[in-house]
């Protein structure tokens, strides 16, 4: 018994650890953050991309969990409980080899009717809009492909596109058959998951303690990641600062509501 309370002791004390502090609050709330863009979605989907390397990286709105507007206060840090809460339940990462068809197609079932499900997208390395008058299948346009490097666009092509999701969404469900039969670049089995890797990003500032040990293959990954979503350090905590905005990504020109 005495065993148990000592680990449920120190389980309580980790979740307690400041990890990162938000310089504004993240809105994640399911009514928000399903049916269009945010800046938890964005920060969450560039984390993605650039730390696996790919041209785009979809963060499905099902798997942001929280159901709230993430605003610690002012100069108060989010603490590992709260990047589980966004995060719970340690999906795993996929990267398939897409064509602009098939993008184009799984971004009209993200819009679909359906969307409140969860299946709704958060884009990095994309632009569209949305016109949620329109029918289903017929509510995404101006589709432009957006790269790492350079301010350069380019409307999405016949090209083919490498592209990170979660396995969930790789795997068919929630509407997304079309990725199925995608060849298929980083397995499941390889990958990072999306809790553990909010948790190396920010653990990954070289004030810690080290509790999350990252894996050597995954270091370079890491600094990608941190240098697109970390702004600086706060003066007197040390911890790093975010700041993630809503950009137009997704731009909605009739809204739903």
């Amino acid at each position: 018994m005495k065993a148990i309370t000592d680990v449920q002791t120190k389980i309580a004390k980790l979740v307690e650890k400041p990890l990162v502090i938000t310089s504004i609050p993240l809105e994640g709330r399911f009514r928000i953050i399903r049916s269009r863009e945010t800046n938890l979605g964005n920060m969450l989907a560039d984390v993605v991309r650039f730390f696996y390397n790919t041209d785009i990286a979809f963060v499905n709105s099902g798997a942001i969990r929280c159901d709230r507007i993430i605003d610690s206060g002012t100069d108060e840090p989010l603490r590992i409980r709260d990047i589980i809460d966004i995060s719970p339940f340690d999906n795993a990462f996929v990267i398939k080899r897409v064509s602009g068809q098939i993008l184009a197609a799984s971004l009209e079932n993200s819009v679909s009717d359906a969307h409140t499900d969860g299946r709704f997208l958060h884009v990095s390395g994309l632009t569209m809009v949305v016109d949620w008058s329109r029918p289903e299948g017929q509510r995404v346009g101006d589709i432009m492909y957006v790269p790492k490097h350079g301010p350069r666009r380019a409307a999405l092509s016949r090209d083919f596109y490498t592209v990170a999701m979660v396995d969930f969404i790789a795997s068919g469900f929630d509407g997304y058959s079309c990725f199925r039969h995608c060849e298929t670049l980083l397995e499941a089995e390889g990958s990072m998951t999306d809790t553990n890797l909010l948790l190396q990003v920010f653990e990954a500032d070289g004030r810690g303690d080290g509790s999350f040990q990252q894996l050597d293959e995954a270091v370079e990954g890491i600094k990608r990641a941190r240098k697109v979503v970390i702004r600086g350090r706060h003066p007197t905590k040390g911890l790093p600062v975010i700041s993630p905005s809503v950009e137009g990504r997704i731009r909605v020109v009739t809204s739903n509501l």
